[in-house]
């Protein structure tokens, strides 16, 4: 069965190619125009579009001609620079307008490869600047500190590079950096050096941005000594000195004055005006687009809201943080279908550069093959047919099945073990002091909390706070579950919580835009892994098949 799938993908995929190249000319017209000028013009185009954020597109498509000429023979040196450069600023584009990591990252790491290939230094300080942000990435997954001081490493070598070659503009973006990420007591104290190159930076220059940099040192200092009120007054110089002439970039450095202006308000104690700024920083991101920051807004108002003990509010930013970063992460899938064909099909083109021979010859094997595979492909597509159906059946009588025993799972397990359990219990408990009575109001205690309580749905949720809810302690707890419910305190939160994701996968009014993944965790579950295992051990389908089934009834 396996290998029939093979061959039928194999066949499609083989098919799909003269399709795909027929239509390449004549969906992307401004690539095959680009195609035919000069290097140089065409980085003039990708600087003059990328200035305007809604250029964006057209500066990639510049930039990718540019950077597909590296594969071209006899190339200058000063040719391939320039293709370095363009493959850099497809890395900042994709990473910032784009939000595609996983190109941006591609980008970056080939201008590095090619950079230390043809031992050029130009472009390094842009190039390390923009691959810094990664081994901060490496740091939010779980390698501590390390990824931090990594990133902080990378930042460090660019600042060194732009200052051997004297580039003080390079050397004022990548200073901005290191100030701001650059955290902890005294942490200033480790980039001393590059400030004090930085200071050096000749004051006719005029290098873009030198007035804000200042502002947000200075401004670092205060905060660092205790000092919000100064600092304050430092980071709103900041957002009067960007001077950059890229809008997108300009929305950036905005957002990080406004950033850094709600930081001093909450050291100063001023929670209203750390708020004000928390306001007018999302309605910045909103405005420029800016995802990553939408999603940290949240995340702010969020743990606001939690340690006031507002518990609807920080249950509502909880939701719309969830639904944000999970719209950030699977972008590619929900961004506008006009973004998603042009990105496509400027994919395409830069592959049609260097693989156009390879198609040709990939075609002239399809004309000779289709017909010896025709009778061989529908002979398999029948046998998947039938089994699609039978797996359609028993998916069909599993989630019946499910359905109709769900609402009397406890009780049904509780009479088939009750004789064992009481006699288990009655001898496990021997010396306990819990009589009856108690027992009992412990009891409905306990089936309050989980039928009434959401707090069984947090990921931290233990027995301990069990326990707290009750009033009671966990030992106690613990024997009212054993001998009420038969099982233990995890595995009955862990089916009160499939159950209950087994009601928001048919919910498709309020959770029909949740990922599995999102439903997963906002009933508890820390990994999608651990939560697509027990979801089958429990009901006998995967998540995915249950959906379909409930959103279809």
């Amino acid at each position: 069965m396996g290998r029939a799938k093979i061959w039928i993908f194999t066949f499609l995929w083989m098919v799909s190619l003269p399709v795909v190249a027929s239509r390449q000319r004549y969906h992307l017209p401004f690539y095959d125009h680009c195609d035919k000028l000069p290097t140089d013009t065409l980085m003039a185009m990708g600087d003059r579009y990328m200035r305007q954020q809604e250029y964006t597109d057209s500066a990639l498509v510049c930039f990718s001609v540019v950077a597909n000429r590296y594969y071209q023979h006899n190339l200058t040196t000063e040719e391939i620079e320039k293709s370095v450069w363009a493959m850099n600023m497809l890395g900042y584009l994709f990473k910032y307008s784009h939000f595609d990591y996983e190109k941006s990252y591609g980008f970056l790491v080939t201008a590095l490869d090619i950079s230390d290939k043809h031992h050029l230094q130009r472009y390094l300080p842009y190039i390390h600047q923009n691959l810094a942000p990664f081994y901060q990435t490496a740091s939010d997954r779980g390698h501590g500190s390390n990824g931090h001081n990594a990133m902080m490493d990378c930042y460090q070598q660019a600042f060194s590079e732009a200052a051997a070659l004297k580039d003080y503009k390079a050397m004022t973006s990548i200073f901005i950096n290191l100030v701001n990420f650059s955290g902890g007591t005294d942490s200033l104290k480790h980039i001393s050096t590059a400030f004090a190159q930085f200071m050096r930076i000749p004051q006719d220059t005029k290098a873009e941005m030198y007035d804000f940099a200042t502002a947000l040192y200075e401004g670092a200092q205060c905060i660092e000594h205790g000092e919000p009120q100064r600092a304050l007054r430092w980071f709103r110089l900041m957002e009067q000195s960007v001077d950059t002439p890229i809008e997108g970039m300009a929305g950036r450095y905005r957002m990080m004055a406004v950033s850094k202006k709600m930081q001093a308000y909450f050291n100063m104690g001023d929670i209203s005006g750390a708020l004000s700024q928390l306001d007018s920083l999302l309605t910045m991101a909103k405005h420029f687009k800016a995802r990553d920051v939408i999603v940290d807004s949240y995340w702010v108002y969020y743990q606001y809201h939690r340690d006031q003990h507002h518990a609807d509010e920080a249950n509502r930013y909880f939701q719309l943080y969830l639904e944000n970063k999970d719209s950030l992460l699977t972008y590619d899938k929900l961004s506008d279908i006009t973004e998603l064909n042009f990105q496509m099909q400027l994919n395409r083109a830069g592959e049609q550069v260097r693989t156009l021979s390879y198609k040709r010859r990939v075609q002239g094997y399809i004309l000779a093959g289709v017909i010896a595979f025709a009778a061989l492909i529908i002979a398999i597509l029948i046998v998947l047919a039938r089994s699609y159906r039978q797996l359609r059946i028993k998916n069909r009588q599993l989630y019946e099945k499910h359905e109709a025993m769900i609402a009397e799972m406890e009780r049904t397990r509780q009479l088939q073990q009750k004789y064992e359990t009481e006699q288990q219990e009655k001898a496990k408990y021997s010396g306990s002091h819990l009589d009856d009575d108690t027992m009992a109001v412990l009891q409905r205690r306990i089936t309050h909390v989980l039928e009434d309580s959401d707090e069984i749905y947090a990921e931290d949720f233990s027995i301990k706070r069990l326990a707290d809810l009750t009033g009671s302690n966990q030992a106690y707890v613990s024997q009212v579950i054993n001998t009420t419910y038969g099982k233990t305190f995890t595995a009955l939160i862990s089916e009160r919580r499939i159950n209950e994701a087994c009601r928001r996968l048919g919910d498709s009014q309020r959770y029909g835009d949740y990922t599995i993944e999102a439903i997963s965790q906002s009933v508890g579950f820390k990994s999608r892994t651990s939560f697509v295992a027990l979801f089958k051990k429990i009901t006998g389908l995967t998540p995915s098949a249950y959906q379909k089934m409930a959103l279809k009834n």
